[in-house]
């Protein structure tokens, strides 16, 4: 309205502005309605019920967008609510496509945050079960939790953002790593009931079951790894991070989970174990 104020007044810039009599107003909207009917839709609708304010923004992070909108809410409410009063019906809506990202972004975050602690705890409850003690179970998860810990720091340290390709990894590679762990424990369990030595136990782990534990993380991570290739990010940053994290829960299950059964030696069920062994020979 402004620029055609203007126009129609040989661009005198003293006239762009809004003109104050309702009856010029109109016809410079008729004037700017019949010449560009596009951009007249592009700020209000055909039937003058809804307005659209549109402004750009530059690429920034969630956090920044929430105390943004949160403002531009205040400020909307300040310019415009003196109006509720002659149009009860009046009401703002912040939409457009940063909003929704930012709504998206916030939503796949929680529900990401949701999936890896539900299945952080129904994985720890079968290692609870599978191991024998709770201890040990809980011990078991200590190697599984350093992959997604240390994807997120080296995010972090390289200021790489967290968006919806990023966040997908750490529930996937928990349940990718707990193969391993489990794969290991469960002959370590076996070894520590016969020998009662966790040295030995560890030894006897290592030399049957290191190889193959190896190779299986070794291909899960070459499979993650070829994503990193692709020229869509989409497929490339989950691609990366999951190779990433799966060298890493290897590292920890070889070096830092026979080191926690060194610190905290749990019983794993040997007691019981060797007391029905005992019954059985008795019996016999």
């Amino acid at each position: 309205m402004e620029d055609t104020n203007q126009v129609m007044h040989g661009d005198d810039p003293a006239y762009h502005t809004v003109p104050d009599d309702p009856q010029l107003t109109a016809q410079l909207l008729y004037l700017f309605n019949n010449a560009n009917p596009d951009d007249r839709r592009d700020v209000v609708s055909d039937d003058y019920r809804h307005s659209h304010i549109s402004f750009l923004l530059r690429n920034a992070g969630t956090n920044e967008y929430t105390a943004f909108f949160d403002k531009l809410d205040g400020d909307f409410e300040r310019i415009f609510g003196h109006l509720k009063a002659d149009y009860p019906g009046l009401s703002l809506e912040t939409t457009g496509t940063f909003y929704l990202m930012m709504e998206l972004m916030d939503h796949v975050a929680w529900t990401q945050l949701k999936s890896f602690s539900v299945a952080l705890i129904v994985i720890t409850l079968v290692m609870i079960v599978t191991l024998g003690s709770p201890q040990a179970g809980l011990i078991s998860m200590i190697p599984n939790l350093m992959p997604a810990l240390f994807t997120f720091g080296v995010m972090g340290w390289f200021n790489i953002p967290l968006d919806t390709d990023t966040l997908i990894v750490a529930p996937i590679i928990i349940g990718i790593a707990v193969d391993d762990t489990i794969h290991f424990l469960t002959h370590y369990r076996y070894s520590w009931i016969e020998h009662g030595d966790v040295g030995t136990a560890v030894r006897q782990t290592l030399r049957e079951v290191g190889q193959a534990v190896a190779f299986t993380s070794l291909i899960l991570g070459l499979g993650f790894g070829v994503l990193g290739f692709a020229g869509y990010l989409g497929l490339a940053k989950p691609g990366v991070f999951g190779a990433m994290a799966i060298m890493v829960a290897l590292l920890s299950d070889l070096l830092f989970l026979p080191a926690l059964m060194h610190w905290f030696k749990p019983g794993m069920g040997r007691n019981k174990a060797l007391k029905h062994l005992a019954a059985q020979t008795a019996q016999s």
